[in-house]
């Protein structure tokens, strides 16, 4: 007996999802499911699968595909001798979405900051069957198909949500961004808090910078005068300015880049109080020796203030409580000694010290009129700008004059150092501003007072050699030389009261005024030149410059 095996080849023809889900293909021919879905697989001889049958795999069809892969059929090919393999994958992994977005910054909560227009490019991947489409969502409305990119130009807040899906349907999970569309600066406005009259404040006042936005500032920034920039973070305290004007500008900025124009503030910080000048006058009278108060005499109060101006005058009698000054006071019912202390406020609150020696003023018992006291400048002096500038040479006297009982003697403070008792013209040497402060009594110890200020100026011009041409080289011993044809220009300034005289000689030869440059200097010859300068107030100032003039 013959046994005979019967070989046929046959083919795979295909496998099919169930009905509703998708099957894709790669480049490479790859057959793709989603993950769990429902497979059918048949087999035919004829190409065209007119004679297909299902085919049941582990007894099974259809078949489900639960796990992400690749899935291998073979089957026993008797013509060619071998297994052929039949491969399908299912896919599992939803496409990962990103996108694009030009920000300036990425405020509080996750929200980008733009300005418009913003441009949102999206793109997706997949690693299997690859992607089908990108959807988005602007602000709640129905999602759309996204090719690439969208624009946001309405300047709000805006949320996108996108997701994309694959060619077998597996859909990514919803994502969402926040976008803030913002194309408004800021408005900065500043604020003086404390004391403050018109443009003047005082060192008790600070300036503050306030900032308003659509959405959100994210910073401030300021500087003072010329300075550097800073981000403003607190109020500026008035007190870490020096007393003058300066000039505040500041701007702000949001977190989508929108920058405001810089504005500018100039104010006055005044820290110096009023000076109070206080006094009594009135006439006086003696009857069988004895000194009586005519019952006419009066205390006179007077302030100035540098800037802001008097605001209000004070004054205390025996140390009671401050009253305050409109008109001069009669003293008639006031018996005994009176010790009499005034100060004054500016409108920015300043106030004179209460214990300020110069408003002191001690009347006696015997109230008649005190001596009448002045101070005058022997010497070199400028007046300026409101400001006496006197030279260390110049000297102080102190006057005094009583048409009563005769003046007995002049006291004075320098600077409010020691009292001193006056008995000569005297000169104050250190460069400067000073002040000084005089008592003068007549024999029955009525007193008047007084007081200056002045700028002693000490230093003297600085003087400046400007050589017309270059130097052509050095001499043995070291000087520089230079062309016959040199013109020598001297000149000299003063920083506070201004260069007066310029002297200068050549060689030894006899001291002359500066008027023109100096040329036609001799050739192959050394030269010495002395320069002598003198400010208004006479403060001189030598120079001595060594040179060489070749051919």
């Amino acid at each position: 007996m013959r046994h005979y095996i019967l070989a046929f080849s046959f083919f795979i023809l295909g496998a099919f999802a169930a009905f509703g889900q998708r099957t894709a293909t790669d480049t490479t021919k790859k057959v793709i499911f989603k993950k769990n879905a429902e497979v059918r697989f048949y087999m035919g001889t004829k190409g065209d699968g007119s004679d297909a049958v299902p085919l049941f795999v582990n007894l099974k069809s259809p078949v489900r595909l639960t796990s992400s892969g690749k899935y291998t059929m073979t089957h026993l090919d008797l013509k060619l001798g071998k297994k052929i393999p039949f491969e399908v994958y299912a896919d599992g992994q939803a496409p990962q979405t990103g996108f694009g977005i030009v920000e300036v910054d990425k405020g509080k909560d996750n929200i980008h900051h733009v300005k418009p227009p913003c441009i949102i490019t999206f793109s997706a991947s997949d690693d299997l069957s690859g992607l089908e489409s990108i959807f988005v969502s602007l602000d709640g409305a129905p999602y759309f198909e996204c090719i690439d990119t969208i624009a946001l130009t309405e300047e709000k807040l805006h949320i996108v949500r996108f997701f994309s899906i694959d060619k077998v349907g597996n859909r990514e999970k919803t994502s969402e961004i926040k976008v803030l569309v913002d194309g408004t600066p800021p408005v900065s406005n500043l604020e003086i808090r404390g004391d403050r009259s018109d443009n003047t404040i005082s060192a008790r006042s600070s300036v503050a910078l306030l900032a308003t936005d659509n959405h959100s500032v994210k910073k401030t920034v300021y500087k003072i005068d010329d300075g550097q920039e800073f981000r403003y973070g607190m109020p500026l305290k008035a007190s870490t300015f020096a007393e003058g004007e300066h000039t505040i500008s500041y701007f702000s900025e949001d977190f989508s880049g929108n920058r405001e124009e810089p504005k500018e503030f100039t104010f006055f910080v005044d820290k110096s109080a009023p000076i109070v000048f206080v006094e009594i006058v009135g006439n006086s009278y003696v009857l069988n020796g004895k000194s009586y108060s005519s019952g006419r005499s009066q205390l006179q109060i007077t302030a100035v203030d540098n800037k802001a101006g008097v605001n209000n005058i004070f004054y205390t009698i025996n140390g009671n409580k401050a009253v305050e000054y409109t008109k001069p006071v009669y003293l008639s019912e006031l018996i005994g000694s009176l010790s009499i202390t005034a100060f004054a406020t500016d409108k920015v609150n300043n106030k004179t010290s209460e214990n300020n020696d110069n408003q002191l003023s001690n009347v006696p018992s015997v109230d008649i009129s005190g001596p009448s006291v002045s101070h005058r400048f022997v010497g070199n002096k400028i007046f300026r700008n409101d400001t006496l500038f006197i030279s260390p040479s110049t000297r102080i006297f102190l006057d005094g004059r009583d048409t009563e009982s005769g003046l007995s003697h002049i006291v004075y403070r320098m600077d409010g150092a020691e009292e001193q008792t006056f008995d000569k013209p005297f000169a104050v040497t250190a460069e400067g501003n000073h002040a000084i402060a005089y008592t003068g009594f007549d024999n029955v110890e009525n007193i008047n007072s007084g007081k200056g200020a002045f700028f002693v100026d000490a230093t003297g011009p600085e003087i400046a050699c400007i050589f017309g041409q270059r130097p052509i080289g050095k001499s043995a011993d070291g000087l520089d030389i230079y062309p016959s044809t040199l013109t020598l220009f001297l000149g000299a300034t003063d920083a506070i009261t201004g260069t007066n005289r310029l002297f200068y000689s050549l060689n030894a030869a006899t001291k002359k005024p500066y008027g023109m440059p100096i040329s036609e200097l001799k050739p192959n010859q050394n030269y010495v030149l002395k320069v002598e300068a003198f400010d208004i107030l006479g403060n001189t100032t030598f120079k001595e410059v060594r040179f060489a003039v070749g051919e």
